[in-house]
């Protein structure tokens, strides 16, 4: 039950994440500074592509949560991967929510941190889901006593293996593929130490260890996400069925995101229903009214009879 509601925070993190990262690459996207628009500065830009992964590497894991009872090679396993995952999903999507948060307001700069600006409540929102339904020295307490408990270690891991066993073959992934296979290594390594530890120092090393096994299920769901997407006849076959029906009505009208710029590594979200303003064109300093709430213009009075 407890898994169940963690679940749910764990998405409230993601949606925190997402929506900070698209105010940031809106508000970024419009802002001229200096002559130019601000994403056009490497240091913005590695700051919105630095949230943009952490949000991809959070939904992997979490919606491998969603998928693990009915994807995995059996019931039992799928209820471990997902009754160890979970905690862990939980800790990492609502931390990296409050750094996203708090990284969003600073684009905005000042206005970030006016309450008539939607960053603010961004930030208060996400500190209140790291501490429900478990601060992360609880979930971390959790993740071990699913391991102790229940060896549930062991089908995450043997998870791990079958990501990385889809990603091999791909050279564009080598690099990758050797990282987190390196990682899958050093959690190994974790295990083992941490079970011949007394339990202070297991404890002690409990939060580390959950960063570490965190940081190499995501690594490795991305490996497999991306050569999913790079495989050929993922491709084939995504164009035969309902992508290829959305494709062939167009994009534009079926998602708010406007346009998606794809410039060496940098990845800049647009999203807006009207279009650009042209470069050097005058920024708004404040949000615009909402619809409905300006005053009608007085009538004018006629003429007397």
């Amino acid at each position: 039950m407890v898994n169940g509601s963690r679940f749910g925070v764990a998405l409230m993190g993601l949606g925190i994440h997402r929506r900070s990262f698209l105010e940031a690459a809106i508000y970024a996207a419009r802002r001229v500074q200096f002559g130019n628009r601000i994403d056009s500065y490497p240091l913005v830009r590695e700051t919105l592509v630095d949230m943009l992964v952490d949000l991809e590497a959070g939904m992997a894991a979490t919606y491998e949560c969603a998928a693990a009872t009915r994807s995995a090679q059996d019931a039992e396993s799928g209820r471990l991967v997902r009754r160890i995952l979970i905690p862990l999903a939980k800790m990492r999507c609502t931390r990296l929510a409050l750094g996203a948060a708090s990284t969003g307001l600073e684009v905005l700069g000042g206005n970030g941190y006016m309450e008539d600006w939607p960053m603010a409540r961004q930030l208060r929102d996400a500190q209140c889901h790291t501490i429900w339904e478990g601060t992360e020295n609880i979930l971390c307490i959790d993740v071990r006593r699913a391991m102790r408990a229940e060896h549930a270690h062991i089908a995450l891991l043997g998870r791990v293996e079958q990501a990385l066993e889809t990603g091999s073959g791909h050279k564009v992934l080598g690099r990758a593929l050797d990282t987190v296979a390196a990682s899958l290594a050093d959690t190994r390594l974790a295990i083992s130490y941490l079970e011949g530890a007394p339990d202070d120092i297991a404890l002690l090393q409990s939060r580390r260890f959950a960063e570490l096994l965190a940081d190499t299920v995501e690594g490795a769901l991305l490996v497999e996400e991306a050569a999913k997407k790079t495989a050929p006849e993922f491709i084939r076959e995504m164009l035969q069925g309902e992508l290829g029906k959305i494709l062939a009505h167009g994009l534009k009208n079926l998602y708010p995101l406007k346009k998606i710029e794809i410039r060496s590594s940098v990845v800049l979200g647009v999203i807006a229903d009207e279009p650009m303003p042209p470069e050097g064109a005058p920024v708004e300093t404040g949000p615009a009214a909402p619809e409905g709430d300006a005053p009608a213009a007085p009538e004018a009075p006629s003429a007397p009879a």
